[in-house]
């Protein structure tokens, strides 16, 4: 994290399992030992995760070894999201304990919750612990929405940020423009909008290298493929892709 806020490449781990559906201790930690080498961070307990498929406990106890294999080396993001305020409570608390960096949370789901209760939710797990708390706000499995007049009530209370996986453009763009992001985080976590988190600077040298009005030559493509190449390839042998200040998380 960098000034309080996230910041480039945080991945949401594959959790690995034998096949008889146990942990594969083992395993994860030998993956842990790689990505430590490639990443900036870590979403665990998420969608990629399984989170939402584990029991309490197998939540708990992945949270414990996960934090325990990257032993301080980079930022863990727990996610404690669940139908329940006071398992997402206890979740929060319990990651909190072990060193998590920061909470995020899908809203409540499968009941058809009001507004207000969406609040109280955010606000109990906020008012739980002392560290960043982010909404997960990713719809088409949740089937709850995070509008922008309910995040600036979140942001409010006390909710530090938001991992959008919403797979839309213009609401991650609405939210870049009008939410206090000096104050408030505004996480990208849709892997084909990752360019929305390059600030106008990167953004200009990429946009430079383009043949602007006319069909680019082959060498010309190259060189703009070459450039971005490069980013990727730092961020393939272990340094951070450069997103110059914005956070790709998901």
């Amino acid at each position: 994290m960098t000034n309080g806020k996230l910041f480039g490449i945080i991945i949401p781990p594959i959790i690995p399992f034998t096949e008889g559906g146990a942990f594969d201790w083992d395993a994860l930690k030998e993956l842990v030992e790689f990505w430590c080498e490639k990443v900036d961070g870590f979403f665990i307990g998420g969608t990629v995760s399984l989170g939402p498929l584990m029991t309490f406990e197998e939540r708990k106890e992945l949270v414990e070894r996960f934090i325990k294999y990257v032993d301080g080396r980079l930022p863990v993001i727990v996610h404690v999201g669940a139908p329940s305020t006071l398992v997402a409570v206890e979740l929060a608390k319990h990651a909190e304990a072990l060193g998590a960096s920061a909470i995020g949370a899908v809203p409540p789901y499968y009941y058809q919750h009001t507004v207000d209760a969406i609040k109280r939710y955010y606000e109990e797990i906020v008012s739980s612990v002392s560290v960043p708390v982010y909404i997960y706000n990713i719809p088409r499995n949740t089937g709850v929405s995070i509008g922008l007049e309910v995040l600036r009530d979140l942001a409010s209370l006390g909710v530090k940020g938001i991992k959008d996986s919403t797979f839309d453009f213009a609401y991650h763009m609405e939210l870049r423009r009008k939410m206090d992001t000096q104050n408030f985080d505004v996480v990208q976590g849709t892997d084909a909008l990752m360019v929305s988190t390059w600030d106008d600077e990167y953004r200009a040298q990429v946009i430079s290298k383009i043949p602007l009005g006319r069909l680019g030559t082959p060498e010309e493509v190259a060189n703009v493929v070459l450039f971005l190449a490069s980013d990727m390839s730092s961020f393939i042998t272990g340094e951070a892709i450069n997103v110059n200040g914005g956070s790709y998380m998901d």
